[in-house]
Parts: structure tokens; C-alpha cells; sequence
């Protein structure tokens, strides 16, 4: 697991995005706009079976991070 709780939404992103590689090509995140690359990574085939969290229901990152690790085996 990958634990978003003392890591700034750059390193998370970037380390998820390193994880989730064997998966299928993750977006690059682009400014601070983690529900767009969070809404692209749910997207992947193999991620999407496990049912993650939509971004969109989610004000704050880390809480929807948090709620994505819990269902995504990294």
C-alpha cells in the first residue's frame, strides 16, 4: 500500500503511477488537477475491477487516496 497520508499529492501520484505501470499507461498529472489523473488511473481495465472510489464524489485527495488504496492492491 501506498500510504497518501504523509506524502504530498506529487508523490503519491508519481509513485502510484510507477505501481500502476504493468497495468496500462497512467496520465501525467498536470498542475494540481488529481481528479482528472485520478479519474484516468480508475479508468484502466485491471483497475476498474476492483471497484475504486469515483474522484469526482471527493473535495480533498488524500481522503479519496486513501479510499483508492483501500480497494486497489499496489
Amino acid at each position: 500500500m501506498i500510504d497518501p497520508r504523509h506524502l504530498t499529492l506529487h508523490e503519491w501520484v508519481d509513485a502510484v503511477s510507477l505501481a500502476l505501470a504493468t497495468e496500462g499507461p497512467t496520465t501525467v498529472l498536470k498542475g494540481t488537477d488529481w481528479v482528472q489523473w485520478a479519474h484516468n488511473a480508475i479508468s484502466l481495465p485491471k483497475i476498474s475491477a476492483f471497484s475504486p472510489p469515483d474522484p469526482r464524489g471527493f473535495k480533498d485527495w488524500r481522503e479519496w487516496a486513501e479510499r483508492f488504496v483501500e480497494c486497489v492492491p499496489l
